[in-house]
């Protein structure tokens, strides 16, 4: 008995580390069967898949292993953990798009920084949920100690028509961040998603070509998909009730090679202690993006926690066919020179030569 007693102590902290599944594998996207339609797209089958790829409540790429609560257990492994006074509160920080910009792997690796926690799926407030009230918004949040910075995200808002003056209306002193890649390679991630969830089914979707273009071979920019990729139109939308010092820009090319150096950005606009470093990542060759790692050192406890996202990230692209980007990037030309004159900063969004 007295043997029992003296390990019980290891033995249940051993049996929390297993249960809490600290460490997540990595794993690959298995590439879906190609089922494209080949057949001419009629206007009534056109507009059910148009009114499709509109936003959802629920983004089907985030799954419970993307938006698993898991601080807690590992701060009570590492840290010795005594449960201090949290209360739930407004976010200090929302990340409001852009949709398949990056905004789960900006916000996963947010929360390597001890000071900021996240609450789990999109909330989708004020695009989808302003009717159930502010009480509503804050049950969504995690529970926070005084000295920590609240996060949310949810890429609709940026699109979202009205959810710049909501927000506005109800948190005006929140930070925003706002993750944005280059357009064209953001509206074939848009399209993909709708494609591989279809596909996924066992259905067929149709070509981007057959949605993106009119039949006259003009651009359709009454598609979704390709209205979320002309930014300056969302953006003008936001600074008539948030000054650009209030809402920063993560570069998405830049975030996907090097995640720490614009991570460390963030940190400097949230006016956080600058934590996150390149030891925090490892390149994922299977997936072809970093993953992030978390580490802590108490007494005798050296904790490592190693996260990938879901399998749905780093999917196959989809087959184009030739002179679709080139067109696409032409049409893109003009908006993306009154998106950077209207942030004073130019992303060189252009096709490789």
């Amino acid at each position: 008995m007295k043997t029992f007693e003296k390990y019980t102590p290891l033995f249940l902290i051993l049996s929390i580390l297993v249960m809490s599944n600290l460490t997540w594998a990595c794993r690959r996207a298995d590439p879906p069967k190609s089922k494209s339609s080949s057949m001419p797209l009629e206007d009534d089958q056109k507009k059910i898949i148009v009114k499709e790829s509109e936003d959802s409540d629920i983004d089907p790429d985030e799954t419970e292993e993307d938006t698993a609560h898991d601080d807690q257990d590992f701060d009570l492994i590492c840290e010795g953990y005594v449960p201090p006074t949290m209360t739930q509160h407004l976010p200090q920080v929302i990340i409001i798009g852009a949709k398949k910009g990056g905004t789960r792997a900006l916000i996963e690796f947010l929360k390597l920084h001890p000071q900021l926690k996240a609450a789990g799926p999109e909330i989708h407030y004020f695009n989808k949920n302003y009717d159930k009230g502010v009480d509503w918004y804050i049950s969504r949040m995690p529970p926070a100690e005084k000295n920590n910075l609240v996060m949310e995200k949810t890429p609709g808002y940026f699109h979202h028509p009205q959810s710049a003056q909501r927000l506005y209306e109800t948190t005006k002193d929140s930070k925003l961040l706002l993750i944005l890649r280059d357009p064209v390679k953001r509206l074939v991630s848009d399209y993909n998603q709708f494609r591989s969830k279809n596909l996924a089914e066992g259905k067929t979707y149709p070509m981007l070509e057959e949605l993106v273009f009119n039949k006259d071979g003009s651009v359709d920019i009454t598609y979704p998909p390709l209205q979320r990729s002309i930014y300056h139109h969302h953006i003008s939308r936001w600074f008539k009730y948030f000054p650009k010092e209030q809402i920063h820009i993560v570069h998405g090319e830049s975030f996907i090679k090097e995640p720490w150096s614009e991570l460390r950005k963030v940190e400097q606009f949230l006016d956080v202690p600058t934590v996150i470093t390149e030891d925090n990542f490892f390149f994922n060759q299977t997936k072809g993006f970093y993953c992030g790692k978390e580490m802590r050192t108490t007494g005798v406890w050296d904790c490592v926690k190693r996260k990938c996202l879901s399998k749905s990230k780093g999917r196959p692209k989809p087959p184009l066919a030739e002179g679709t980007l080139d067109k696409l990037y032409r049409f893109f030309a003009e908006h993306n020179k009154i998106f950077y004159a209207l942030v004073g900063h130019d992303y060189g969004w252009k096709p490789k030569e």
